[in-house]
């Protein structure tokens, strides 16, 4: 029996409400069970106790497969069955059946009806949860698996794949993460201009009826050709009738979804990756997906073209050294460079007179990567197979830019000379690491115990893409009307209290809702036009960008430098705005869960402890060593005429200003709580008869210089106090507390209870 569902969740029982199917069936199970039991009788009358026992199958079986009720029919069946089993026998046969243990039978056959029922519908419910906790998290993992298939094929580039097996990774990643039936991801041959397309999915293959088809496109139609001639990713989910589609040859496979990426080398096209016919729709995050891995295949691809051109001559080589498109470099024996490309003056920044002929290449290598690069040197003129023929490294530019390098070297057969491509993947690296830092900051939403440890997590992850030496958040009350600075971090200033929002580049970017990045010159604009004003020690970069949830700003995330060295620029803000978003998210995510927790445990209105926090602090206390512990019952003073009287925004008034008189009465490891309605009560570990004595005059006092610079309505209350010691159950010591306030309620004048047998010391 399938669970039913009621408002989306599982019905508990497993009931079928307007179907009886089950107990039909359930009966017809436990008569063909009967059956067997009248063989037994037949053969041995003693054996009819056995049928009650074997009926025991029928009634479980019914009940796990047909619920509760059907357990129940199947079991009624079985009983009745087996009654009419043993009467067979003989009146006397079936008394002595029924007494010798036939009703516990029965009792047992409809109890095991019903349990086996109850499990099931009980294993169904947590299946059902199961299946959709596993949705939610294979939602939240999106990311984490794009970002695999991201490394995978970074890693291909390093293990030197060919481009059929990276064009086979890519279109297997693109399928798998976008859920796509057919595909293929195909690479443009610069001689001939032709889409070369090793991947072809079969089933797109075998069902295409195309005339003269063939691996090999010559002519670009159709939505794929639309994609590579605009360079330009698209993705449609009506493509018969998307105008883009023109030129789609006959006979070719019905595409209703259709999604494609060329692959760029800068704006020049090197090959697509398209893909179609997926069961759901495509969106904009399948686009950017296929879009990043259409990124690292064009990398391959130009990795392959290079290689391609190197296995031609020298002569050859220093023709194709100013059209490959990648920077290259030929270097003797020695490493010094003998010819360079345009591309190679560009990435580097020097012109070919003042490199070649004078200059080793490894001038430019990192520090840090330098002895690497030697040494492979070295080694790739004993024998080229002891050098990996790629390789990262790290070189600098002629502006001190430090750029990330993927360098791919051959040798020149019969000679000492070697050739390097090498491909700035600085941005692709930082790319990553920001998606990266982004996961993390999301991740650290979900694992940090606090908001303050969360900021700390933001801090730290920032720190791997930037200089965050002086960093902070600020957030906006708009109840409050206050700006807070709750994470800062600074060589020179303290941070701020919480204040109303000034004239400080923090609150221009909260009023803007735009990111800045402020320079002493566009600082002192801002200052000349009244926008703006110093705030704190003044910078020689700021960056802010704004924090928002819902189209509404709430805070901002700054980073600052006091250091001519350490400037900031337009790549510092991009990397601010990109991750503002996901910090943003982690926020807003963590302060309501926080608030959520505060709630649990406090009063709304007044903000003490509540009732439920009380008594785990009263079951805390029980048995343990911080005796003598003191209790103190509160109960203001006629607060239902407050109400009618003045209204019950003057009541809710009034057991706010009270719950403020006992917070200043009492220590900070006291446990102050609201139980409902007007009563209060507080907790005093380690506190004896005097010192409770003195608390309650504390409230006194407190409640007198209230109701003396306040205009009416008076706050008064009436206040009971016990004392217990060390074995004296402090429920009772409660009680008596009760009572006392009461006892203080009729009389008007306070009292003290000392808990029983216990001392006031």
């Amino acid at each position: 029996m399938q669970p039913s569902e009621s408002n989306g969740e599982i019905d508990r029982w497993s009931l079928h409400p307007i179907s009886y199917t089950g107990p039909a069936r359930a009966w017809l199970l436990a008569l063909s069970f009967a059956i067997v039991g009248l063989a037994f009788v037949t053969l041995e009358p003693m054996l009819g106790y056995g049928a009650i026992a074997f009926s025991i199958l029928p009634a479980a079986l019914g009940g796990w497969f047909y619920g509760v009720w059907g357990g129940l029919a199947a079991s009624l069946a079985a009983i009745l069955l087996d009654v009419g089993l043993l009467s067979l026998q003989g009146w006397d046969y079936l008394q002595t059946g029924l007494r010798d243990g036939g009703y516990a039978g029965m009792a047992t056959l409809a109890l095991i009806g019903l349990a086996a029922g109850w499990v099931r519908g009980l294993g169904e419910r947590l299946r059902r949860e199961l299946i959709e906790q596993r949705r939610a998290e294979g939602e939240l993992s999106q990311q984490a698996r794009v970002d695999a298939a991201m490394a995978e094929l970074a890693s291909a580039l390093l293990a030197s794949k060919s481009i059929e097996e990276v064009s086979a990774l890519v279109l297997g990643h693109a399928r798998r993460l976008t859920g796509s039936r057919y595909g293929f991801a195909g690479y443009l041959d610069p001689a001939s201009g032709n889409l070369i397309c090793p991947t072809m999915t079969g089933d797109v293959w075998d069902g295409c009826q195309v005339e003269d088809k063939d691996h090999i496109f010559r002519k670009f139609d159709g939505l794929g050709g639309w994609a590579l001639v605009n360079r330009q990713a698209l993705y449609t989910n009506d493509a018969p009738g998307d105008p883009r589609a023109a030129g789609t040859p006959p006979g070719h496979v019905p595409i209703q979804r259709f999604l494609a990426a060329p692959a760029l080398f800068g704006e020049k096209p090197v090959g697509l990756v398209a893909l179609a016919n997926p069961d759901d729709d495509y969106s904009e995050q399948d686009l950017a997906v296929v879009k990043r891995l259409a990124g690292l295949y064009s990398l391959a691809i130009r990795e392959y073209q290079a290689e391609q051109a190197l296995l031609t001559s020298e002569e050859q080589y220093r023709t194709l050294f100013e059209t490959t498109g990648t920077a290259s470099v030929m270097v003797d024996e020695h490493a010094t460079i003998i010819l360079v490309n345009s591309e190679f003056e560009n990435l580097l920044g020097y012109s070919k007179e003042e490199m070649v002929g004078s200059t080793r290449w490894t001038d430019f290598v990192h520090p840090a990567d330098l002895e690497k690069v030697k040494t492979f040197h070295q080694l790739r003129r004993q024998d080229s197979s002891l050098a990996p023929s790629r390789y990262e490294l790290r070189c600098t530019d002629n502006r001190g830019n430090l750029r990330d390098i993927l360098a791919i070297i051959s040798m020149i057969p019969g000679t000492k000379r070697s050739i390097a491509s090498l491909i700035d993947i600085t941005e692709s690296k930082r790319a990553n690491k920001i998606q990266e830092v982004t996961f993390k900051i999301s991740t650290a939403a979900h694992l940090s115990p606090s908001l303050d440890e969360l900021y700390r997590e933001i801090h730290r992850c920032l720190g791997e893409l930037l200089n965050v030496e002086n960093f902070y958040i600020a957030l906006y009350d708009r109840q409050t009307d206050l700006v807070s600075f709750p994470y800062f971090v600074d060589q020179y200033d303290e941070p701020a209290p919480p204040k109303r929002p000034g004239k400080g580049l923090t609150e221009y970017v909260l009023r803007t809702g735009k990111p800045l990045m402020a320079s002493p010159e566009i600082f002192q604009d801002l200052v000349e036009r009244g926008e703006a004003e110093l705030v704190g020690a003044p910078s020689i970069d700021w960056v802010g960008v704004p924090l928002v949830e819902n189209g509404r700003t709430f805070g901002v995330m700054v980073v600052q430098s006091y250091d001519p060295a350490i400037r900031f620029g337009e790549r510092e803000l991009e990397i601010l705005i990109f991750v503002s978003e996901q910090v943003a998210m982690a926020i807003e995510r963590k302060r309501a869960e926080e608030k959520l927790k505060y709630l649990s445990i406090h009063d709304a209105l007044t903000g003490l402890y509540n009732r439920g926090y009380f008594e785990e602090g009263l079951a805390r206390l029980e048995g343990g060593r911080q005796y003598p512990v003191s209790l103190i019952m509160a109960d203001i003073d006629d607060l239902k005429q407050v109400n009618d009287q003045y209204g019950h925004a003057a009541g809710d008034e009034a057991l706010r200003q009270f719950a403020q008189v006992l917070k200043g009465a009492f220590r900070a490891e006291d446990l102050i709580a609201r139980l409902g309605g007007d009563e209060f009560a507080v907790l005093l570990p380690i506190t004896g008869e005097l010192a409770a004595q003195q608390a309650v005059e504390r409230v006194r006092q407190g409640l007198a210089a209230h109701n003396r610079d306040r205009p009416p309505p008076r706050l008064s209350a009436s206040l009971g106090v016990a004392t217990a010691g060390p074995g004296y159950p402090l429920v009772e010591a409660f009680k008596q507390a009760d009572a006392q306030m009461y006892l203080d309620k009729g009389q008007g004048k306070f009292s003290y209870a000392r808990a029983e047998g216990i001392s006031s010391r």
